[in-house]
């Protein structure tokens, strides 16, 4: 199975320390499908400065660490 997971998920999972599941679908065998754009939108929504509040640089790159690590990268095409 392929998934996409939203960024608002991420992001939401992230500030209730639930980040852990998107870690347990990679490792039950789902395929998590990701490119470039979602990547640097996870980034940008991390840092902005309402959020600093919950998460830290340190976690931020933990967070980005886990997306590089267990999603397939997509390239995007026009159609």
């Amino acid at each position: 199975m392929v998934v996409v997971i939203d960024c608002n998920i991420w992001i939401t999972l992230s500030i209730n320390g639930q980040i852990d599941f998107i870690a347990d679908l990679s490792d039950n065998g789902i395929i998590i499908a990701s490119c470039s754009t979602l990547r640097n939108e996870i980034t940008n929504v991390l840092n902005r400065p309402k959020l600093s509040k919950y998460f830290s640089s340190f976690q931020i790159s933990k967070v980005v660490e886990l997306h590089d690590l267990v999603t397939a990268n997509y390239p995007l095409s026009k159609i």
